[in-house]
């Protein structure tokens, strides 16, 4: 069961990052009802994002309440132990514990997150030891529709009149327009049955597009299996993969 948010961190857009959290602890939460009594008392464990200050905590709170969480654990992290203690002590159903880190573990730099993310990426399409071949494929513009949600530069508070917000909506779809902006994006094709599901639909899997071919007007990409895809639905956001420079 997997969303595609579309971008690397959720601050691009954290409406869309709360919707698909809510999505998918209701679903969840669901097939542990319907799924007999041994799996509704086995419980779940959910691995939070390393983000917890500013609106990475509040995430975080969301997080912990639409998952119905009622055991929080923090690892090492003292001031995130005493927020949670502030934030979650009137809340019934709770525990709050916290475990110190193991000797020598030491936060990940910024470059290291990025190098897994691309490596991650890689294996996707050619697998853990990259034995594995994914497949070319090609498609018309007009046999594939892919849309972002939200897009677009965020105006700042600061040159808006006072009191004022935002007019953009950050979910609303955008059917793109296809362009050289789109190649080596990553794409989730969307189990989605028309455009109004795309936001609440899950996705079957991954394409990488190598190239977009303006005057034939046709999509080349790489996908990991033969075949045709299951959908011709897809959602992007910034997220890309330069597969070229990764191989340097």
């Amino acid at each position: 069961l997997v969303y595609f948010l579309g971008h690397v961190s959720p601050s691009e857009n954290q409406e869309l990052y709360t919707v698909l959290m809510g999505r998918l602890a209701g679903l969840l939460q669901q097939r542990a009802t319907t799924s007999g009594p041994k799996i509704k008392s086995a419980g779940m464990i959910v691995n939070t994002m390393g983000w917890v200050d500013g609106l990475g905590y509040q995430l975080l709170l969301h997080a912990i309440d639409v998952m119905h969480a009622n055991v929080v654990i923090v690892l090492g992290q003292e001031r995130l132990y005493s927020q949670l203690a502030r934030s979650l002590g009137q809340k019934k159903g709770i525990k709050l514990v916290k475990l110190n880190a193991s000797g020598g573990v030491v936060p990940r730099s910024i470059e290291y997150r990025k190098k897994s993310r691309t490596q991650k990426m890689r294996e996707y399409f050619y697998g853990v030891n990259g034995d594995l071949c994914p497949h070319s494929m090609s498609l018309g513009f007009n046999d594939i529709h892919i849309y972002r949600v939200g897009g677009g530069p965020k105006a700042p508070t600061s040159a808006l009149p006072i009191g004022a917000t935002s007019a953009q909506d950050p979910l609303r779809l955008n059917k793109l327009t296809y362009g050289p902006d789109l190649q080596n994006s990553i794409v989730a094709i969307s189990h989605a049955k028309d455009v109004n599901e795309v936001i609440s639909s899950n996705v079957a899997g991954f394409i990488y597009v190598t190239e977009v071919d303006t005057i034939r007007r046709r999509l080349i990409f790489l996908k990991p299996c033969p075949g045709p895809l299951p959908n011709n639905i897809g959602v992007t956001g910034t997220l890309k993969w330069f597969e070229s420079l990764d191989q340097m």
